[in-house]
């Protein structure tokens, strides 16, 4: 899902990952942001994608506390300025338990605007039957087989970690 070579219609490409593997901090964070509003489209022109949630595992909770609440940058004795919490006050963080890599996060834009998908097909048998007792209910013997995946890349950036 996170490659540096995402094919385009115009025989373009664009990346939705740092160049080199990065585990989180502030700068990585920084770079992330500008990279993923910079996201292009298949003809090159601008996605305009606005990062909504940092998805990260439970071992970096405290890495992004530090970055997307704290008023000072982190890491600094001089009181430097957020711009991460002053730019993207609304960037949210989302632990997600089921990340198997301890150190990868991902910077995901509004749900309603991926392009993540999930297609169902439903077949159902001819067999009806109805309910034994008198409320008239049918019940319908049924099998389905579901495929999910991604329709497009673009709404997601990350990284696997250093």
């Amino acid at each position: 899902l996170c490659a540096t070579d995402h094919k385009r219609v115009d025989e373009g490409t664009f990346s939705n990952r740092p160049t080199a593997n990065a585990d989180l901090g502030y700068t990585v964070l920084e770079s992330a942001i500008t990279d993923f509003e910079g996201t292009v489209d298949d003809y090159g022109d601008p996605a305009m994608l606005m990062p909504k949630t940092l998805l990260i595992h439970q071992s970096n909770r405290f890495m992004a506390a530090q970055l997307l609440e704290n008023l000072d940058k982190a890491g600094t004795g001089n009181r430097d300025l957020n711009a991460v919490k002053n730019q993207f006050p609304e960037l949210s963080r989302y632990i997600y338990p089921y990340l198997t890599d301890t150190d990868s996060w991902y910077i995901l834009n509004d749900k309603n605007e991926r392009q993540i998908f999930v297609i169902m097909r439903e077949k159902i048998n001819k067999r009806m039957y109805v309910a034994p007792d008198n409320t008239l209910d049918a019940i319908f013997l049924s099998r389905f087989r579901m495929v999910s995946g991604f329709l497009d890349a673009r709404g997601i950036y990350g990284s696997t970690g250093g």
